[in-house]
């Protein structure tokens, strides 16, 4: 009996798609014309794979893995033939992406998204950011970091339907924003946190106003000329949120308030060496400059002027415990 011979289909075997100038700027013609999901999708692909080929070419960056957090597996068959085209697609990103973003999720400026129901949607803008963040993460000049925070509010909307990353973004500008001693950088920071406590519901205002509020008297351990520069434009900056949500600011201040005071009088019944230079720090020193001013700048008693009565009760109590605290 003869063999039969056995047709056996060979997988067809993908080609490696070259992502040059002249591709990208088809595809984002395509997302500005059509402003379709699809055309999202392909755009996200080449924004993931370009950042990892850039990442890649950093010997001092650990090497990550491609086709990993829902990426397609057809991503890996994508690569960047010209380099140049790096720049052009983290502009497009950062200063057109974003308001096309808002038109596929049918969302309006200072609306945020409060739930996405496509899935495809939310996939895409989980990689979008992720990325974005990790490539954010590894900027140390401020020319650059200056360029992205400018354009980084435009993505706030969208990044409350992602509550992980609006946290992680937020916390990431937040560091920033304290740590810099760049007054512009500083700025820039500000405007971001601010827009997102701007839009958002009192329970997650409230969480901003508190994460901003401790994270900026940690960041006042040492203090020099310039670093109290920086400070008192943040103490500002702070005041500033406050006025957002006066009563949700008023009952977080009294909690503060109440805070210190207690460990105020924790100290003074020992008044040993190491516990007063618990109180005499310019971490306290900043808290109570941050109430002070925050007092002065909303004195109405529907505002906070009914806070007055217990920080200066908490003043005086640090005066008397030190008189070159007077120059506060």
């Amino acid at each position: 009996m003869e063999e039969e011979e056995m047709e056996v289909d060979q997988p067809k075997q993908k080609v490696p798609i070259a992502i040059n100038k002249a591709r990208l700027d088809q595809v984002i013609a395509n997302l500005r014309e059509n402003r379709s999901v699809h055309a999202l999708t392909v755009f996200v692909r080449i924004f993931r794979v370009a950042l990892y080929e850039a990442a890649s070419k950093d010997t001092s960056k650990p090497k990550g893995k491609r086709g990993t957090d829902m990426e397609r597996e057809d991503d890996q068959l994508l690569y960047v033939e010209e380099g140049v085209i790096f720049h052009q697609l983290l502009t497009f990103a950062l200063e057109e992406l974003p308001l096309i973003l808002k038109q596929i999720l049918n969302i309006q400026e200072g609306t945020p998204i409060k739930e996405l129901k496509n899935r495809r949607l939310e996939i895409l803008l989980k990689v979008l950011f992720n990325h974005l963040l990790a490539f954010l993460q590894d900027v140390h000049d401020d020319t650059t970091l200056l360029y992205i925070f400018r354009h980084l509010p435009g993505y706030v909307e969208a990044l409350f339907a992602l509550k992980v990353y609006l946290r992680k973004y937020f916390l990431f500008v937040l560091e920033r924003w304290t740590s810099s001693p760049n007054m512009r950088v500083k700025l820039r920071a500000f405007l971001f946190v601010r827009k997102i406590a701007q839009i958002s519901d009192t329970s997650f205002l409230e969480a901003v106003i508190k994460r901003t509020y401790v994270t900026m008297v940690k960041s006042a351990r040492e203090m020099s000329w310039r670093a109290f520069e920086g400070l008192i434009f943040m103490i500002n900056g702070f005041v500033e949120l406050l006025s957002i949500d006066i009563d949700t600011s008023y009952y977080l201040a009294f909690g503060f308030l109440r805070q210190l005071a207690m460990h105020t009088k924790a100290v003074l019944k020992q008044k040993t060496k190491e516990t007063i230079h618990k109180v005499y720090n310019w971490q306290v020193l900043t808290s109570l400059r941050v109430w002070l001013k925050a007092v002065a700048t909303y004195p109405k008693e529907e505002q906070l002027g009914g806070l007055l009565y217990p920080l200066v009760e908490v003043a005086n109590t640090l005066l008397h415990l030190y008189l070159s605290l007077i120059h506060i």
